[in-house]
């Protein structure tokens, strides 16, 4: 699969017969194709949970991964990074609430952190550290900061 796409607007063109570049592509899409362009345009004029589901649907139905990988691209680099990854993290979902089942307390989360999404990271550090003691808290930098306080 291909990291990137990269798409080039192409202009409206009539042609000769006064059909428009998008006619022309419209007359050799396959049919799965059309399909999904006309259930998203019921999503869209919708906006509700049960078009956008029905999109979703005809989506998995009729597109290849790799088209379903490249729309998914295309459209999260059209948000900002936050909302982004909002979406990602809704998708991919988080390692949850940190626990401690098996092991020492720094393996758990050592564990945990191999697992959890970016945001999930900073908020958990984060919290954490604005918890500690003072004291604790320059022990932490000290650590990080390689004994720079």
């Amino acid at each position: 699969m291909r990291d990137a796409v990269t798409f080039q607007s192409q202009p409206c063109v009539k042609t000769q017969r006064g059909d428009t570049f998008a006619s022309i592509v419209a007359s050799f899409a396959k049919e799965g194709h059309r399909r999904v362009l006309r259930v998203l345009s019921y999503a869209l004029t919708l906006a509700d949970a049960d078009g956008w589901n029905a999109f979703s649907i005809a989506a998995a139905r009729h597109l290849s991964d790799e088209e379903r990988a490249c729309m998914a691209l295309s459209i999260l680099r059209t948000l900002p990074t936050d909302d982004a990854e909002k979406v990602a993290d809704a998708v991919l979902g988080g390692a949850g609430m940190p626990i401690t089942i098996l092991g020492t307390t720094m393996e758990q989360a050592a564990f945990w952190a191999d697992r959890a999404s970016p945001n999930e990271k900073d908020a958990y550090c984060l919290a954490t550290f604005n918890a500690m003691q003072k004291n604790r808290q320059a022990a932490f930098r000290a650590h990080v900061l390689g004994g720079v306080v």
